[in-house]
């Protein structure tokens, strides 16, 4: 961690200069709030517009969920340092500005619970700190999804390092609303900036024996949630598939891409039916057949084996075009990236679930490197086929 470019960032962002003090004389009291007010909307663009720029650079990779619905509970976070300091008490300023806050991203919590939950223990709380939250010990979700969106740009760190800096600006200026001054917010924004950083350091250090970070929603999780998905599709289309039809599908659909990681691993070729079965077992994979006999019906093309290639193989053209066509019947285009969400984190965490188990086996290079080949198959088809009927 550096601790230089933390004295740096904090440096610029207290330090006031000479014109920006001679403003300040010049400057009404309302026309200054209005211009924290103002920089607050700006630098909450602006981390929008960072992680966004960052999320696009990874595709074909869909954009993580923790992310994307961090974002807002980012901004709020930061105000909430503040309303500790002040006790829970707001300023009309500060009052006003949640109020445009609240109105503008939908939540599910309400303006009253945010603020209750600066100075205790509340529902809102608990989702904030579980997304957003940064502390000596934990980290949340948004924070180990963004270790691994810059692990995965080119190592481009500067994307962290520019969230930590917008967040820390967002902070300030909320406090400058109440009449807060930097003596108090400087050291609750080094800890915060020592923490974030501390927590990436370690990660850096040897990201493969930190699986957690990459998502804390077990595979088996996503898989059902696969599953849903194409049942709902399948009810609402002109698919002729019942439940059970779709279930059969998606299972050897699943252990197929499941197969394809094991194949892509270091793991060897006499182990691979093992890893196989262990894979398919925790992620609640009902295939009725094990992992040698899925790989027996592969390698000798029987109806199962040709199943398992035409929705896999090579890059699961069948799959996307199962879910897409049935989509497009149902009128129900949204799922389609739903699905997408779904299909990464399942497949990202039966790599790093079967790294767990088999540290040696590098099944998480093997799980990015066929997320990447499975999706930007998807998205090739997804531009091909015809628009949603009217």
């Amino acid at each position: 961690m550096d601790i230089h470019l933390i004295d740096l960032m904090l440096g610029h962002l207290f330090a006031m200069s000479m014109d920006e003090k001679r403003q300040r004389k010049i400057d009404s009291a309302k026309e200054y709030k209005q211009s924290c007010a103002e920089e607050i909307t700006s630098a909450a663009a602006d981390l929008s517009d960072e992680l966004g720029d960052a999320m696009k650079r990874r595709e074909p990779i869909p954009y993580p969920a923790e992310i994307v619905d961090g974002i807002p509970l980012l901004i709020l976070y930061s105000f909430a340092k503040v309303i500790k300091i002040q006790n829970g008490e707001l300023t009309k300023e500060q009052s006003d500005l949640l109020d445009i806050f609240f109105r503008r991203f939908p939540l599910s919590f309400t303006k009253t619970d945010f603020i209750m939950s600066a100075t205790s223990i509340n529902a809102a709380r608990k989702q904030i700190v579980k997304s957003v939250g940064v502390s000596a010990k934990t980290i949340g979700n948004f924070w180990r999804e963004l270790f691994l969106l810059v692990s995965t740009v080119n190592s481009d760190e500067d994307v962290l390092y520019r969230v930590i800096e917008k967040y820390m600006r967002m902070l300030k200026r909320f406090a400058a609303l109440g009449g807060i001054s930097g003596s108090a917010l400087e050291p609750v924004c080094r800890q915060f900036a020592v923490d974030t950083l501390t927590h990436y350091a370690n990660y850096k250090k040897n990201p493969e024996s930190a699986p957690d970070l990459y998502g804390a929603i077990p595979p088996a999780e996503h898989y059902k949630r696969m599953l849903d998905i194409c049942v709902i599709l399948a009810d609402k289309s002109n698919s002729e598939d019942s439940a059970d039809d779709v279930e059969f599908i998606i299972s050897f659909s699943a252990a197929g891409l499941i197969y394809k990681i094991v194949k892509a691993s270091k793991a060897d070729a006499r182990n691979h039916a093992e890893l196989l079965d262990y894979a398919m077992d925790i992620c609640n994979i009902n295939a009725k057949m094990n992992g040698g006999g899925i790989i027996d019906s592969i390698m000798e093309h029987d109806d199962v084996g040709h199943l398992i290639k035409v929705m896999t193989y090579p890059k699961a053209e069948g799959i996307w075009k199962y879910i897409i066509i049935m989509a497009n019947e149902a009128h129900m285009k949204d799922e389609i990236t739903n699905f997408m969400h779904e299909l990464a984190g399942f497949v990202m965490g039966t790599g790093v679930e079967l790294l767990k188990k088999y540290p040696d086996s590098g099944s998480l290079e093997a799980a990015r490197s066929c997320i990447i080949e499975v999706f930007s198959e998807g998205r090739s088809l997804m531009e091909e086929l015809p628009d949603e009927p009217q």
